[in-house]
C-alpha cells in the first residue's frame, strides 16, 4: 500500500511540475505574441506612411494628384491611435504621447504641396515652398518613426518584466 500511495505521489508531483511548466511556456508565448502583434501594426503603419510619402513625391513630380491622401486623423495609424487599439494598449507609454504631433505633421506639409497641383500644375512656381514643406515632412516622419520604435521598446520592456 506504501508502494502504491508513494507511486501516486510522485505522478501527481510529476503531473503539477508538467502542468506548471505548460503554464509557464503559455504564458511566454502569449507576451511574444503580444510584441509580435504589436512590432507588425508598428511596422505596416511605417510601410503606409512610406507609401504615403512616396505617392505625395510621385503627385508633385507628375503635377496631378495620383492618390488619395487622408488627413491624420483618418489613416491607419490615425484610427489605431485615436480610437482603436493603439490608445487602449499603449495611451499611459510616454513614447505613445509624442506621436500625434509628428504624425499630423506629415499630413499637413503633403496636404500644402497637393495644392500645387490641385487646379492644374504650378509646382514650378511654389519650388522652394513645396522642398521647405518636404524637408518639415521628412523631418517629421524621422522624429515619428523613432518614436514608433521607441513605443515598441516599451511595450516590450512592459510585456516582459
Amino acid at each position: 500500500m506504501n508502494d502504491i500511495a508513494s507511486e501516486s505521489s510522485q505522478a501527481i508531483e510529476t503531473f503539477r511540475v508538467t502542468l506548471n511548466t505548460f503554464n509557464r511556456d503559455a504564458l511566454t508565448t502569449a507576451l511574444q505574441a503580444t510584441v509580435i502583434e504589436n512590432t507588425t501594426f508598428v511596422t505596416l503603419a511605417k510601410i503606409d506612411h512610406i507609401m504615403f510619402k512616396s505617392n505625395a513625391y510621385k503627385t508633385l513630380v507628375n503635377g496631378k494628384p495620383e492618390a488619395t491622401f487622408s488627413d491624420h486623423h483618418s489613416c491607419r495609424l490615425g484610427k489605431w491611435y485615436e480610437t482603436g487599439p493603439g490608445k487602449e494598449r499603449f495611451s499611459h507609454l510616454s513614447s505613445f504621447r509624442g506621436i500625434e504631433k509628428p504624425h499630423e505633421t506629415v499630413h499637413t506639409e503633403v496636404h500644402k504641396n497637393l495644392k500645387f497641383v490641385e487646379n492644374g500644375d504650378h509646382s514650378v512656381e511654389h519650388k522652394e515652398e513645396i522642398i521647405k514643406n518636404f524637408q518639415s515632412m521628412e523631418e517629421a516622419s524621422l522624429t515619428l518613426f523613432n518614436l514608433m520604435d521607441a513605443l515598441i521598446k516599451e511595450s516590450e520592456e512592459e510585456i516582459c518584466h
